[in-house]
């Protein structure tokens, strides 16, 4: 995946104003019609003449054209996620917005390894859980649309969540703390995770979904959840996966940093015992997390 398309611009709004990258000589296509912060963030230097410019996202006139190039990206992030580990049988999930319509949105289906995901095999799926014809005709796990359309009905300003089972992340999920702000890199977090401070069990009901959705506070773009694991959001696909990539890699330091230092009497957050069983007998019968 393309490190610019994890910009904080959103394609889906570009894509409805018809805006036009204009291409110059000897150079990549341009972003001078689209102002953005996040091109003054970067401190770039390019050529004395202003020909060199920072790579952008790609704008469509078509919203076809859009939903094609969100919808490879969202199967990329799936590759990008197996070949990191953070698949475990049937748990994890990543969701995109519908460009078109935002009231519905792009998710994997239930019992595909994420290795094999392609863009034919994404599910369409409606604000009421149904599985819609214009998508793979294919069951979706039913925690994961609970989850997702929480977040993406709680907070219109973000298109893209992941959550994966990533072993670092569990981990350090167990602490129910943030990520420390002990390195540059963790900072990219600083004042964007928030930590959903209980364990509910398998995310079945609306009620704990929104539950989960407003943990993420009103800004914050990233959740870790107590005894679970962790969801990252963004703008665009790219974004939250990216995310998702920074804050296992933060977990994993965090962890060490703490056997390391021998903090072991810092407890870790036990599960109730009444939801011992009953998440596994969900985890049983549907093997879905």
């Amino acid at each position: 995946m393309s490190s610019a398309s994890s910009t904080g611009e959103s394609a889906h709004k570009r894509s409805q104003v018809s805006l036009k990258t204009e291409k110059q000589e000897g150079s990549e296509s341009a972003c001078t019609t689209v102002s953005s912060t996040w091109r003054q963030d970067v401190h770039f230097l390019g050529d004395k003449e202003g020909k060199v410019h920072l790579r952008c996202p790609p704008v469509f006139d078509d919203i076809n054209d859009t939903r094609r190039h969100l919808k490879q990206h969202l199967a990329a992030a799936f590759r990008v996620f197996s070949r990191q580990s953070f698949d475990e049988g049937v748990a994890g999930h990543v969701s995109l917005r519908d460009p078109g319509n935002p009231k519905t949105f792009w998710i994997n289906p239930l019992s595909t390894h994420f290795s094999q995901i392609c863009v034919s095999d994404l599910v369409l799926v409606s604000e009421d859980g149904n599985v819609l014809p214009e998508g793979a005709q294919k069951a979706i796990n039913g925690p994961a649309f609970t989850i997702h359309s929480a977040i993406h009905r709680a907070r219109p300003d973000l298109n893209a969540v992941c959550h994966a089972h990533s072993a670092y992340g569990k981990a350090f999920s167990c602490f129910g703390r943030p990520i420390e702000m002990l390195y540059q890199d963790a900072l990219r977090f600083y004042n964007d995770l928030s930590v959903y401070p209980r364990y509910g069990g398998t995310v079945l009901t609306a009620e704990e979904g929104k539950r989960v959705a407003d943990a993420l506070v009103p800004t914050c773009r990233n959740v870790i959840l107590q005894n679970h694991g962790m969801i990252t959001c963004g703008k665009t696909v790219d974004e939250a996966a990216f995310s998702s990539l920074r804050s296992t890699g933060a977990a994993m330091r965090s962890c060490l940093r703490m056997l390391q230092c021998a903090l072991v009497s810092r407890k870790s957050i036990f599960l109730l015992k009444k939801l011992n069983s009953r998440t596994r007998e969900v985890a049983i019968q549907t093997r879905c997390g």
